[in-house]
Order: C-alpha cells, then structure tokens, then sequence
C-alpha cells in the first residue's frame, strides 16, 4: 500500500482556523490534533501499519 503523507505547517493550520471562524474548535484543538498526527505519520511508523512506501504531498 502506498501512502501520501501530508504535513501542513502549524501556522498555516491555525490561519485557517481563524479564517474558518469556528467556535467549536479552539486553536489548543488545532495544536493538539497535529501534535497526535506528527506522532502517528512517521515513515516508520506507517510502514509497521501495512504501507509499502511513504510519499510527502507537498
């Protein structure tokens, strides 16, 4: 299985936020949220998930 990784800037997922204008979510969310995903998309990691071969979408 190939996967595509995708690693957005924290800064720029916290411009969105704010563009977004959602209450429901806080900016600490947003930190927390790609804080897990840093954790859980290392190469290694998703190969030991099954991926054959990792590719960062720029």
């Amino acid at each position: 299985m190939t996967t595509l990784r995708f690693n957005p800037d924290l800064a720029d997922l916290l411009q969105q936020h704010a563009e977004r204008g959602r209450t429901d979510i806080t900016a600490a969310d947003i930190r927390a949220y790609a804080a897990i995903m840093a954790r859980h998309t290392a190469a290694d990691q998703l190969c030991s998930d099954g991926a054959t071969a990792v590719h960062d979408v720029p």
